[in-house]
């Protein structure tokens, strides 16, 4: 049956009794699981738990788990916010299978999301620093010149360089609007900040 199913598929697990509303039960969930699979072979009690899980933790893994499941019930628990819908006719090995994927999915998906925020925050940092660094309107390609500049401090940068970094989708700048993008820098640029011209 479905305790035997679970034993062999999940051999560490821990079984919550759930009352409508129990506050424990959810900060139990909160700080134990990945992932919570509903047990059941009642819909009727199954839907409003799974609403009561995903209203709490939208970000949990939520597998229910039934006896027997038509197409039609797994179609109702999955656009009711479930993440895979089990049941006896799937094997204990195929079930920890999918299951195993979700986790994965999930962490993968939380590593890219922290890579992200960092990936943000240092675009952040370095934007307020060129902020402090030349205060003027200077403008997106300007910006971009002085980040070639700032992320090279005390070094001799290549004219191509600067002119890569001015570049546009569409556009590489000419001599002589590199020239005019750097004068608009040297404009707004701190006293105690020089770009000299290597020739």
């Amino acid at each position: 049956g479905r305790q035997q199913w679970l034993e062999h598929c999940i051999p560490l697990e821990q079984i919550f009794r759930f009352r409508a509303g129990e506050v424990r039960y959810m900060a139990q969930a909160e700080q134990t699981f990945e992932l919570l699979v509903l047990s059941g072979d009642d819909r009727a009690k199954l839907l409003p738990i799974l609403r009561s899980v995903r209203d709490v933790f939208a970000s949990k893994i939520v597998v229910p788990f039934m006896s027997h499941c038509s197409a039609e019930d797994r179609a109702l628990l999955l656009r009711r916010g479930a993440d895979d819908v089990l049941h006896l006719g799937v094997s204990p090995e195929e079930g920890a299978a999918r299951m195993a994927a979700l986790v994965r999915r999930q962490t993968w998906m939380a590593i890219r999301q922290v890579e992200a925020d960092r990936t943000i925050n240092r675009a952040a940092a370095a934007a307020a620093e060129l902020r402090w660094l030349c205060g003027g309107p200077i403008g997106p390609q300007g910006r971009q010149v002085l980040a070639a500049l700032f992320g090279n401090m005390g070094r001799v940068v290549p004219h191509m360089a600067l002119t890569s970094a001015a570049r546009t989708s569409d556009h590489w700048p000419s001599d002589r609007q590199l020239h005019v993008i750097i004068c608009g820098i040297r404009k707004h640029l701190r006293p105690q900040f020089v770009i000299d011209t290597l020739r």
